[in-house]
């Protein structure tokens, strides 16, 4: 068996290669955790080093280790990636590459991350090709809570409408939800999850906790009193939506345009 100690802030990140010769990552003098550690992982793959993945970041490296793991179909996986950059400027054929390296293997980052900016570099994909791409996304890194949510985010800001907007507070909601419920691995009726199912749970678990899941609140006092507020994510677009007052027997429709100020004062 096989340990390096690696600083991490306050933490001491543990590699440890198990009888198969799969490595996995502990951390001792826990002061902050999977959830508040920052780096680690540029020293692996550099998915944790990107613009969009820094900060709290070190989860990546279970994700980068989890590729490695998958050694033989990473190198042929990287290998598709670098074909894929030869065809410049034929994004149909890029995409069709980008495609086969996830195939290859699918919670790879790079093939990820050259996907998205095919789509973002296409003048015929429509805001649902944006979200069918989110929900892909999200289903394969579904065991990777922070990775999933960053690489969803760069694909939001193409989701303008409100319904698309909508579903995917609840897309990333549910994915998060059920990598908190992630289970242990049975190897003995060989049914495998992630190799550290635990780390999984607890960084889901956290961004479930810091996850604007709000859609409109009301109050019987202070300056909206009476009033049903949307959400700030829907301030300066136009909405229409229902509200129900007696347990969802009867329903009462209301629009507002992107001037309104979002609030419906209850009488």
């Amino acid at each position: 068996m096989t340990t390096i100690k690696i600083p991490v802030i306050k933490n001491l990140l543990y590699y440890t290669k198990n009888t198969q010769g799969k490595g996995y990552w502990g951390i001792d003098n826990d002061v902050s955790g999977w959830t508040l550690s920052e780096k680690g992982e540029r020293m692996l793959l550099g998915w944790g080093n990107a613009s969009y993945s820094r900060g709290y970041s070190v989860v990546y490296t279970v994700l980068a280790q989890e590729a490695i793991n998958d050694y033989e179909n990473l190198v042929k996986c990287e290998e598709e990636v670098m074909r894929a950059k030869v065809y410049e400027g034929n994004l149909a054929k890029q995409e069709e590459i980008y495609r086969k390296a996830l195939q290859i293997q699918p919670i790879n980052i790079d093939a990820w991350v050259g996907l998205i900016n095919v789509y973002n570099a296409s003048e015929n994909k429509t805001e649902n090709d944006y979200y069918n791409l989110a929900e892909e996304l999200a289903e394969k890194l579904k065991c990777f809570p922070l990775p999933m949510q960053h690489l969803t985010n760069l694909i939001k800001p193409k989701l303008t409408s409100i319904e698309n907007s909508y579903k995917f507070t609840l897309l990333q909601t549910r994915i998060l939800t059920e990598g908190a419920a992630t289970p242990n691995n049975d190897e003995a009726n060989g049914i495998y999850y992630v190799y550290q199912p635990g780390v999984t749970r607890v960084e889901a678990n956290y961004l479930l906790g810091k996850l604007d899941k709000t859609i409109a609140t009301f109050s019987f006092d202070g300056e909206d009193a009476g009033k049903i507020v949307l959400a700030s994510r829907f301030d300066n677009v136009g909405v229409r939506w229902d509200y129900s007052l007696d347990g969802k027997k009867t329903w009462n429709e209301v629009s507002f345009t992107a001037e309104d100020d979002h609030k419906l004062q209850l009488t």
